[in-house]
């Protein structure tokens, strides 16, 4: 790849970056320049220490070293990545668990006066792409038909899985409507990120 040169070594490392991006929502490598990524491919490795990794199997992690083996001839071929166990095992996203704090935030939300809801959502639209990250994970666990938006019945599952404090269904639609700022019915990205970066 870093060699501009394109056959089928480079297909299997550009499918352990695709793979790496899917199960944490970050790039295995990354510069704002283009030879700054090469530098970085170059001189580091992936991270498999930040979350959402501690959750991601073993396996899935080892699929995705494999083919972000350096050396070309080390890497696995498209043969034996479609062989391998992660692939067979047919893992996938949905092994990243639902954090706590998700659940309490959405609880807490619904306290705060309309200024402070305001306000964290005005922070919300400033975070960059590192900050959004981790919630972006979380938005994903949520977010079960992968429609970009949460809707109420994806929100009342989400929170039938707060055991201690498991709500009522009446709870459900007043949490929604404090989270759902531009009142359709469904909470976007942005309005998710305001909800969870209390102050």
């Amino acid at each position: 790849v870093l060699k501009r040169k394109s056959g089928p070594e480079s297909d299997a490392w550009s499918i352990g970056v695709i793979t790496y991006i899917l199960l944490c929502g970050r790039r295995p490598f990354w510069d704002r320049t283009e030879d700054g990524i090469f530098r970085e491919v170059l001189k580091n490795k992936p991270d498999f220490r930040r979350k959402p990794w501690p959750q991601v199997s073993d396996s899935a992690k080892d699929f995705i070293k494999k083919l972000l083996v350096k050396d070309p001839r080390a890497r696995l071929t498209a043969a034996q990545a479609l062989s391998h166990p992660w692939v067979r095992e047919g893992g996938s996203a949905s092994e990243i668990p639902l954090d706590i704090s998700v659940l309490s935030n959405m609880r807490q939300f619904v306290k705060y006066s309309r200024l402070k809801q305001f306000a964290l959502r005005a922070i919300a639209s400033t975070l960059d792409e590192e900050e959004l990250a981790d919630l972006k994970d979380q938005f994903q666990v949520i977010d079960v038909d992968k429609s970009g938006l949460i809707s109420f019945e994806e929100m009342k599952q989400a929170l039938a899985k707060d055991v201690p404090w498991r709500l009522r269904g009446p709870r459900v639609p007043e949490i929604l409507q404090a989270i759902d700022s531009n009142t359709d019915g469904l909470v976007d990205f942005t309005e998710f990120v305001a909800m969870m970066k209390k102050g």
